[in-house]
């Protein structure tokens, strides 16, 4: 297999691969044309990415950190990798390196539920709320998540 900006193909097994992601299980075992092929390239996936992506599947000691989280989220969705979400929102949960502001658009865009419950329950008066509103991605988040934090408002009013 070969991503962008990588001169190297990459060798692994098929079925690893296809045990974690719903994506590749499709690939390899559907009636696609990729499926016979000797190499597939993946488009719009870069090589590093990638390699972060295999670590979390395959049994390695590479962690999740607030630099490669975002790409982790990113790859796990859109080659439908569910243990490699969790993984990420496990860190997320535990994590005080990455700010909450990103934590509700991640858990929005990528229906992490836990994560954002968690982060609902950190927020203790309406200051709070105010202080996440100067961070410079609030205004990126989702209608979804400017209404739960509404409610929330309105629940510390009473």
């Amino acid at each position: 297999m070969s991503v962008q900006d990588c001169p190297e193909v990459l060798r692994f097994s098929l079925q690893i691969l296809a045990t974690s992601s719903k994506f590749f299980h499709a690939l390899f075992y559907s009636k696609f044309s990729e499926s016979s092929q000797q190499e597939i390239k993946l488009v719009d996936v870069k090589h590093l990415e990638f390699v972060d992506f295999l670590n979390l599947i395959y049994p390695t000691h590479k962690c999740i950190d607030e630099d490669n989280v975002e790409h982790l989220l990113k790859l796990a969705d859109r080659l439908e990798a569910p243990s490699v979400l969790e993984k990420c929102e496990e860190y997320l949960i535990s994590s005080n390196e990455v700010h909450k502001v990103m934590k509700l658009k991640y858990a929005e865009i990528y229906k992490l539920s836990r994560l954002q419950d968690k982060c609902l329950n950190t927020i203790t008066s309406r200051q709070d709320i105010v202080t996440l509103s100067k961070h410079e991605d609030y205004k990126s988040l989702g209608d979804c998540t400017y209404n739960v934090l509404l409610q929330k408002m309105i629940e510390l009013n009473c």
